[in-house]
């Protein structure tokens, strides 16, 4: 290994002449010394490193500089070659099944350094919104915190690593809550999502919106997810449509002066009634949040008061009473509609339909009727009118979905045992043990890894002419590490031992060198 390690400086050094354009003379000395060195069979580092600052007395300053430069990274080759040993048996130890295939090196490379600084990066970014009073001991300090909860989210719950680490990360941006209430939300987003399907940070972003919008507190939330599971499951609209739609549904009735666990409800059990008037979930949403906006506009209010009603009075008066503003104005279009026999007896059988023809049929004649009327008037949004229409065909039905989901507070205990049973599952959380193995392994090297890189920028800002020979320097010296493709990596995986992946990290090296 010492013998390939010097014949890979040569070739770095021979090359030195060419791209750097000057001091031929004393890089044709350089490599004369250097393999005059190579007749000391033990090739000591200490030695060669003697060997290369002597060779910076016969150049030149710009000579010196590169000798030193070369000097300090062969000093590191060993570190890393034994920090890259030890790195392998550690993940061969995590995941020998991995290690044992065919692609064990394209997997070591993106496991020893993108993967865990990719993820290392992304903690740093969150400690930084986290805990941005504190200095930057503090915060590198909290990226252990950070680590440790979506480390116990996913054990708990389920889901990714990186699906835990995209959730966090959104509930720390989004301000409504500390980062000790988002660490402690954490692990019920991920059982939610494993139960329902839905994305943690979408059922997140539901916790954020019905804490903001509907000003339901951070204890409430595992009710909050309960009741959307629940209702979903007890209508067509399930937690996973919600997801999508809930925040804005929740911010349109907000304005209308809709909040907490009670208005919650009611619009739980309003999307699962859109669905019968709808022709996809997305209508649905999308029509009830129309009718919503509907409610607090102000050209709705001027259009009732052109018909002699004080739209504004009459919701005032009754959320003085306790109605929500979504029951007190379909009250109002009912009072006003049903003095139209026609109205009556179309709503009635859009009430006792049973198939998803009859609902249709009936929805049809009943938003004909609301809109020759003086409620076509002032509503000519036909999203908002059928929302509206569900609304008032379906009030017995609006009042069960309310029932159950209040009811059923084990809707998503239920629904996580029996997804935790598959196989998925299990699969699941071996991943995420490896990709935690990954990050402790690569923890152990990661100060040489650094230093490797460091040295390889240094090289790149003194010499901009010999780019293409640090290009194989910092690949040999990094164990191949993405730029060679995990060779050397490959070598230590497959069990030929670190001298034939350093030898592999060598050749390659000087290959790369000798073609630039």
């Amino acid at each position: 290994m010492r013998d390939l390690k010097l014949r890979y400086v040569i070739q770095l050094l021979s090359n030195l002449e060419t791209q750097s354009g000057k001091d031929a003379k004393a890089m044709v000395e350089a490599q004369q010394r250097v393999q005059k060195a190579l007749s000391d069979t033990e090739g000591k580092v200490g030695r060669l490193e003697k060997v290369l600052l002597r060779v910076a007395g016969a150049g030149t300053a710009s000579a010196e500089r590169q000798a030193m430069v070369l000097a300090r990274l062969a000093v590191r080759y060993d570190q890393v070659a034994s920090a890259a040993e030890r790195y392998a048996k550690a993940a061969a130890k995590a995941a020998p099944q991995v290690m044992a295939g065919g692609a064990a090196g394209a997997y070591a490379v993106g496991a020893m350094t993108q993967r865990p600084m990719d993820y290392s990066t992304r903690l740093a970014q969150m400690s930084n919104t986290a805990f941005a009073q504190r200095d930057v001991a503090g915060r590198i300090y909290g990226k252990q915190t950070l680590d440790a909860a979506i480390r116990a989210a996913v054990r708990v719950g389920g889901g990714s690593r990186d699906s835990a680490a995209e959730a966090l990360d959104a509930l720390i941006a989004s301000g409504t809550m500390s980062p000790q209430q988002a660490i402690t939300l954490l692990p019920r987003l991920m059982k939610g999502s494993t139960a329902s399907g839905a994305t943690p940070t979408e059922l997140g972003m539901i916790g954020v919106r019905s804490a903001q919008s509907f000003r339901i507190p951070m204890e409430q939330m595992d009710q909050v997810l309960n009741e959307a599971m629940a209702a979903g499951q007890a209508g067509g609209f399930e937690l996973r449509d919600m997801a999508k739609w809930l925040p804005q549904t929740m911010a349109a009735a907000g304005t209308a002066g809709m909040g907490g666990m009670g208005d919650f409800r009611r619009l739980l059990a309003s999307m699962q009634a859109g669905v019968t008037t709808a022709g996809t979930k997305d209508e649905a949403g999308n029509n009830l949040v129309n009718l919503l906006a509907k409610i607090n506009s102000r050209d709705t209010a001027n259009d009732f008061s052109k018909q002699g009603i004080d739209l504004t009075g009459r919701l005032a008066k009754a959320r003085g009473q306790g109605v929500n503003a979504l029951d007190a104005f379909v009250d109002l279009v009912d009072e006003v509609a049903s003095r139209d026999k026609a109205f009556v007896e179309a709503k009635r059988k859009l009430a006792a339909a049973g198939t998803a023809g009859e609902k249709a049929d009936a929805a049809n004649s009943v938003l004909q009727l609301l809109q020759g009327k003086a409620v076509g008037q002032v509503i000519q949004d036909r999203q908002a009118l059928m929302a509206l229409v569900a609304e008032l065909g379906q009030r017995d039905y609006i009042k069960s979905v309310m029932q159950r989901s209040r009811a059923d507070t084990g809707a998503i205990n239920t629904a996580f045992g029996v997804m935790s049973q598959e196989t998925g599952f299990a699969k699941q959380q071996a991943a995420n043990e490896l990709a935690f193995a990954q990050d402790t392994a690569f923890k152990a090297v990661e100060p040489v890894f650094k230093g490797i890189f460091e040295s390889g920028s240094e090289v790149a800002r003194m010499f901009p002419n010999l780019a293409a020979a640090t290009v194989g320097l910092t690949g040999a010296f990094a164990t191949a590490a993405a730029a060679l493709g995990g060779g050397a990596v490959g070598g230590l995986l497959a069990g030929r031992g670190a001298a034939a992946a350093a030898g592999a990290a060598a050749g390659a090296g000087a290959g790369a060198a000798g073609a630039s």
